[in-house]
């Protein structure tokens, strides 16, 4: 928190994620409510879901594209006057309902989100920029801390809009927070500035040629960081397995009614809440005590708490089930800093946006695949099959950590070798 009270530049960027990572949780829920009013609302959601996990897949060239761009302050301003007219179109189309609007939304919001994907690569060279390399994990920390907060208030606070204002007001209140944005992209110029004066571009227009080179470029460094590359794959599996934890949940409380506290709705928000809860203080607290210890040793704590809760869930102890995901929350607000601290001090800054791209992507393989499996193995709603995939997911991540350590370890015994 000492950083929000004294890195001027850092506070300002801190508010300036808050701002949009707010005005897009909200309107997820918007969207998705708007979507269950519809005569297919199976189909419906399923269109808004895709709407915001496909410009995932453009991660990596929206990453080169954002180090290829010189004038980088002028770009973040176009980014979100784009996502403001956006929003402002999409205020005027949900004052009716139907299919066919909800088709031009879903558009309409699959730009706004590739705007901030491309935003949000643009930043990632700034941190390194305007802090020192021991600030950055506390910085990491604070920031993933106030994503997870927002993702528990979004649900809140969507609710809340939905029963005060129209899906326009709110589409307009959207609008009012990116002005926001606007404005503190406008009181950074100084700062930016000299963040565009501190990387060195060779070419002043965008080439496409420059941008593919500098991609396939940015891809060969990320893979030969053997460590890095092994790592990225462990949070990959690490991602895909916490993705299913909610469903899991979900599924089991509607199976087994006795793990219901008060109704199903709160119940639901209670695991989700003591997941968030456990990431938001391990990136704000339990980080300290523990910024000497390196991120591969962590993991295996990580694998020992999802392997413990596997045995939690087949007894059916819901208060043991909550206590393991608090734990596992902790775990990964500790490590997700130390993940970003690696990315940002490993690489060089005129290739981060294209890495941590790429590695967006990365993080995500698992989740994709495990998340489409998953969909066929829960729909008999047998307990048993759904804990065995589970388990099985998670002996794979397991595999694949052991193997990753021992061919680092291989590789680092054969420089020593050569030298």
């Amino acid at each position: 928190m000492n950083l929000l009270l004294t890195k001027k530049n850092f506070r300002k960027y801190f508010f300036l994620l808050t701002s949009s990572n707010i005005a897009d949780s909200i309107y997820y829920i918007v969207l998705v409510t708007y979507a269950s009013s519809l005569s297919n609302p199976a189909f419906a959601i399923s269109l808004v879901t895709l709407s915001e996990t496909l410009p995932e897949v453009f991660s990596p060239l929206a990453g080169s594209f954002a180090d290829n761009i010189k004038n980088k302050y002028n770009t973040l301003k176009l980014l979100t006057l784009l996502r403001i007219l956006f929003y402002l179109i999409i205020s005027v189309l949900v004052l009716n309902h139907s299919m066919f609007l909800l088709y031009l939304m879903c558009i309409l919001n699959f730009f706004s989100d590739i705007c901030g994907k491309f935003f949000r690569t643009l930043l990632v060279p700034y941190i390194p920029h305007i802090l020192t390399e021991d600030e950055i994990e506390e910085a990491q920390g604070l920031l993933g801390a106030n994503f997870q907060l927002i993702s528990i208030l979004a649900n809140f606070f969507g609710a809340i809009l939905i029963s005060i204002f129209s899906f326009s007001g709110i589409s307009l209140i959207n609008v009012s927070i990116f002005f926001i944005s606007l404005f503190l992209v406008f009181s950074m110029r100084q700062s930016f500035k000299d963040f565009e004066q501190s990387i060195k571009i060779k070419n002043d227009s965008i080439q496409l040629e420059a941008v593919w080179s500098h991609l396939v470029h940015s891809l060969r460094m990320l893979y030969s960081g053997k460590h890095f590359f092994f790592l990225a794959i462990q949070f990959s599996f690490i991602n895909g397995i916490l993705n299913l934890l909610v469903p899991i949940i979900s599924i089991t409380l509607v199976v087994n009614q006795d793990l219901i506290v008060t109704n199903y709705s709160i119940s639901i928000a209670l695991f989700q809440g003591t997941i968030s809860l456990g990431i938001i203080l391990g990136g704000i607290w339990l980080i300290k005590y523990l910024k000497r210890i390196k991120l591969i040793k962590l993991m295996p704590f990580i694998y020992l708490s999802l392997f413990s809760l596997y045995f939690f869930l087949i007894i059916q102890n819901g208060l043991a089930i909550g206590s393991f995901f608090l734990v596992i929350g902790l775990l990964i607000g500790v490590v997700n800093p130390k993940f970003s601290h690696m990315t940002l001090t490993t690489f060089p800054r005129e290739l981060l946006s294209t890495i941590s791209g790429s590695c967006a992507l990365l993080l995500k393989v698992v989740t994709i695949i495990s998340s489409l499996l998953f969909s066929g193995v829960s729909a008999s709603d047998d307990l048993n099959s759904i804990y065995s995939f589970y388990i099985v997911l998670v002996f794979l991540g397991t595999l694949s950590g052991g193997i990753s350590i021992y061919l680092v370890n291989r590789r680092s015994e054969t420089l020593k070798g050569d030298n």
